[in-house]
């Protein structure tokens, strides 16, 4: 290593602000967007690379891993589910990423998609636009009074739940972790069939792996009141989503907000058609805010790695 230096090599874009972060004379530098899995093997290799900085939209597969001689991966982003962590663990290789640097904005994005569903602003939106200012078959509801269901109660559904409250909803959750249950207790907590029967809104706020892989099934949703609103704003393989497809279709009076999808970007097309849907494209924890808290807690963490 030239120097002495830890070298560290980015290879997706990321929020430039944690780099001041790091220490100068302890690290390198090198910023090379764009490369092919290749790419990254053969430069890692040529200059000592110990550190690979990526973002959610690469996949790190186990072929990849058992190629690589890093010391450290980190992402920018919460999720690690493109990233075959399991086996980075048996080639000692440290996953870093974001705990909670994008959490603000994903609840904040949560509460935008309750509200545009509730509000019906994308066909008032559409009505302006071709000139419309008929109220007839307009609906727009209150969330003052509403019952809202948050399914995982961690760092963004517990800040769904707060804004919730002071927008004067009933909010009720449900988790797995005794120490959250204990930690919220100010808060309602309910069984999964309960959140599903009772809300008028449930919100899905839980990691995808192995247990919740496609958790959300046709028996849940079919439970829910009429005129509910569903978002799910944290993975699209949580829920079976071809059973939450042929759901929608059918329950026209269900007003789904989705951010996440299996498959991404090459998502079921089938979504487009219908009008029970407000779709957005994986933005939920993506704002300027989210990216800087981001790069500062994953470089602050590569600090820690070494010193």
């Amino acid at each position: 290593m030239p120097n002495g230096k830890i070298n560290i090599l980015i290879a997706d874009p990321v929020n430039k602000s944690g780099f001041s972060l790091l220490k100068e004379s302890k690290f390198k530098l090198t910023i090379n967007l764009g490369l092919t899995d290749n790419g990254i093997i053969e430069l890692s290799r040529k200059k000592n690379v110990r550190i690979l900085i990526i973002n959610s939209r690469r996949i790190i597969s186990r072929n990849f891993l058992s190629r690589c001689r890093f010391d450290a991966i980190a992402t920018a982003s919460k999720g690690t589910d493109h990233i075959d962590s399991a086996y980075a663990v048996k080639r000692n290789i440290r996953i870093i990423n974001s705990v909670s640097g994008n959490s603000v904005s994903a609840a904040e994005h949560t509460i935008a998609l309750i509200l545009a569903a509730n509000k019906n602003l994308f066909i008032s939106d559409e009505n302006v636009r071709n000139g419309r200012f008929d109220l007839r078959n307009f609906k727009s509801r209150n969330l003052n009074g509403k019952k809202i269901g948050i399914i995982g109660f961690g760092r963004v559904g517990s800040i769904v739940g707060s804004i919730a409250r002071a927008l004067g909803m009933d909010v009720y959750f449900n988790d797995i972790d005794p120490d959250v249950i204990r930690k919220f207790s100010s808060f309602k907590f309910s069984e999964i069939t309960g959140i599903f029967r009772d809300c008028d809104i449930v919100s899905v706020h839980i990691p995808l792996d192995e247990k919740n892989f496609k958790f959300i099934r046709k028996c849940n949703l079919s439970e829910l009141k009429r005129n509910a609103v569903f978002v799910n704003t944290s993975r699209g393989a949580v829920v079976n989503e071809e059973e939450l497809l042929e759901f929608l279709k059918h329950r026209t009076d269900v007003t789904a907000g989705l951010d996440v999808f299996c498959n991404e970007p090459l998502i079921n097309t089938c979504f487009k058609s219908l009008k029970n849907t407000i779709l957005t494209n994986h933005i939920a924890g993506k704002s300027e805010e989210s990216a800087k808290f981001i790069s500062a807690e994953i470089f602050k963490q590569v600090n820690k790695l070494f010193f």
